[in-house]
């Protein structure tokens, strides 16, 4: 029952030190035959040459197995990508990509590709300078903030950018959702409320402050007056008809 508690980490990391401890023992017994086919050469010489050159070439693999794991090794906790990447192609021909160092370059991999990934994503927006533009990316921005500051090894500079940005555009990123909640809430008045105060920053900031946000806005609410004004036509007709319909003296007054 114990081995339902462990994670999948925990099992991966424990069939990969399994493989590597049947892999050692694989070459002791290598060694251990080699050196004894050596001594009972006399007897079956051609036998034995040919168990050797099978022998040797085992050996000379198992040496490039412990070479890659070696480099494997070395490189993990650098950041040189492609040479991670061209070894643990070498540890897949070799079909020990499951080792426990294997593993290890596996995740530093994918943890300095995805460093390079928010690294130029992060660069880009921090080189934009129009605020509107910013404030539509804002939740972009702090998402990748979070992880970055949790899991990646982006640049202090950079990062430290990126939060001071999203701590500048807060207030702005408000009046963004605010306008947005109103067009979902579909409430006219909230609608043309927000729309002012957005009219309002955008005369200093440029039309792409919230440029989506009011066009939607501004759509909903002409849709919300047109309908208000269908209804009160339907309305009067309504009226203008139970004054002009005639009084059928057939009928009981009740």
């Amino acid at each position: 029952d114990g081995d339902y508690d462990k994670s999948a980490g925990q099992l991966a990391a424990e069939k990969s030190e399994a493989n590597d401890r049947r892999r050692a023992e694989d070459e002791l017994m290598l060694l251990d035959t080699i050196s004894k086919a050596k001594t009972a050469g006399l007897d079956h010489v051609e036998e034995v040459q040919e168990l050797l050159a099978r022998c040797d070439k085992l050996s000379e693999i198992y040496s490039h197995v412990r070479d890659t794991e070696e480099k494997l090794e070395a490189v993990v906790g650098g950041s040189d990508i492609a040479m991670i990447q061209e070894l643990l192609n070498e540890a897949t021909n070799y079909q020990i990509d499951d080792s426990v160092v294997a593993e290890k370059a596996k995740a530093r991999l994918a943890l300095l590709l995805r460093t390079n990934e928010v690294t130029k994503i992060l660069s880009e927006l921090m080189a934009v300078k129009d605020a509107g533009r910013l404030v539509s990316t804002y939740d972009l921005i702090h998402e990748l903030v979070a992880e970055a500051k949790v899991k990646l090894e982006v640049n202090p500079a950079l990062l430290t950018e990126a939060i001071q940005a999203t701590r500048k555009y807060k207030p702005l990123v408000k009046v963004r959702d605010e306008l947005r909640e109103a067009v979902e809430l579909a409430s006219e008045t909230k609608i043309m409320e927000v729309i002012e105060k957005r009219d309002m920053y955008a005369a200093m900031l440029g039309d792409t402050f919230c440029e989506e946000e009011a066009s939607a806005g501004r759509n909903m609410a002409r849709m919300l007056a047109l309908e208000r004004q269908c209804f009160q036509h339907l309305q009067t007709k309504r009226r203008q008809s139970a004054i002009n319909f005639p009084t059928d003296t057939r009928l009981p007054p009740y």
